[in-house]
């Protein structure tokens, strides 16, 4: 299926060989090498989301458990070991705070970063879904690729650039009436965009 190639390809780090190879010897195509890039970028999208998901959650249990502490009305010289450890870690953004053994070095510590700005932390909301490969293969489009995006900004700025073209009517219609000379009768609006293209890509317009 083009979902099992995709996958064969976004998975191998190998040449072109041998993703062929890793696919069986089924044929190859452009389309099939595009899904592959793009569900890899979605894949580490997904990922970068779990972690920035991941790390707010532990932002916000680190802000709960100091302010339990601070709550509890107690001073930082009458606190227990372990309310000292949580302090520096919700201080610390839960970073090296654990080399602190002591409570003559956790106090110290404390004094050092007792001052610092911690943003407040707040409940990121719904978790990432479970990422799904060939769910993702099959919602895919050629547009949603690089090829395709590319495509859009190649029109985009080709028509800004016609726009400002004292004879833009007349290119336009000149590059319509050529591609519907080559098209069936059946020709469907999106025929127009194409011939526009076809002028980008070094047509001469009659």
């Amino acid at each position: 299926s083009r979902e099992d190639r995709v996958l064969a390809i976004a998975k191998s780090k190998e040449k072109v060989g041998d993703k062929f190879i890793k696919t069986g010897g089924m044929a190859l195509n452009c389309d099939d090498a595009f899904y592959a890039v793009l569900l890899n970028d979605r894949r580490q999208m997904n990922e970068k989301n779990v972690q920035v998901y991941t790390s707010q959650l532990e932002a916000l249990e680190r802000q709960s458990s100091a302010q339990k502490i601070i709550t509890s009305g107690k001073t930082v010289d009458k606190m227990g070991g372990k309310e000292l450890t949580e302090m520096l870690k919700w201080k610390m953004t839960g970073k090296n705070y654990s080399k602190f053994t002591s409570k003559k070095a956790k106090l110290e510590q404390w004094e050092k970063v007792k001052n610092t700005e911690i943003p407040t932390a707040f409940h990121p909301g719904t978790a990432p879904t479970e990422f799904d490969e060939k769910g993702e293969i099959s919602n895919m489009t050629m547009a949603d690729t690089l090829v395709g995006i590319a495509k859009k900004k190649r029109r985009s700025a080709l028509i800004l650039e016609l726009s400002k073209m004292e004879n833009f009517d007349e290119v336009v219609t000149s590059a319509r009436s050529k591609k519907m000379r080559k098209a069936s009768a059946d020709t469907k609006g999106g025929e127009f965009m194409d011939a526009i293209v076809d002028v980008d890509e070094g047509d001469n317009v009659p």
